[in-house]
């Protein structure tokens, strides 16, 4: 004999959680951040090699995750240059130094790597690292995958799915 479960029943104990935006829909990000509610974010890192040439969609993601944690002691952000001959490429420096310009504005010393084009070139996966302390000191890292990056995160006129789970400390 068997037993049928409905995928309901599976949410709470699943190691991973999934989010599919539309486009079109509107596009809270309530629940997707709600592990952060008002917890200390020890350290946060962004890995996308597009994002700098979305920054202002990096700034609201900045925003928001400012907005609903306690605090973010120290982030770092990881980018790559675009190839020399792409309509858009800008030097490795000034991609450093105008995120660092922009992302200051919500947070004061942010740590910007960017990878050079040649180098950066196995750089492809999107993720969003946490290292979070709740107000009982209870430590735990989290990890969001982010199948389109941060540009379509943000873009509610683009669809992309986002998948968060725990890492290994």
């Amino acid at each position: 004999n068997s037993i049928s479960y409905e995928v309901k029943d599976f949410n709470s104990t699943q190691p991973v959680e999934r989010w599919e935006f539309k486009a079109g829909d509107d596009r809270s990000l309530d629940s997707l951040f709600s592990i952060i509610d008002n917890v200390y974010i020890e350290e946060l890192v962004i890995k996308d090699p597009y994002c700098a040439e979305h920054e202002e969609l990096l700034l609201q993601l900045l925003e928001i995750i400012h907005k609903k944690s306690s605090e973010v002691e120290k982030l770092i952000i990881h980018v790559k240059e675009l190839s020399k001959h792409h309509d858009n490429h800008r030097p490795v420096y000034i991609i450093k130094s105008s995120l660092e310009r922009q992302v200051a504005q919500v947070f004061p010393k942010p740590r910007i790597i960017v990878h050079d084009f040649y180098q950066g070139r196995s750089f492809h996966d999107r993720t969003i690292e946490m290292k979070l302390v709740d107000k009982d000191g209870i430590e735990s890292s989290q990890c969001y995958d982010l199948t389109a990056g941060v540009d379509y995160l943000l873009d509610k006129n683009k669809a992309t799915k986002v998948y968060r789970y725990a890492l290994d400390d």
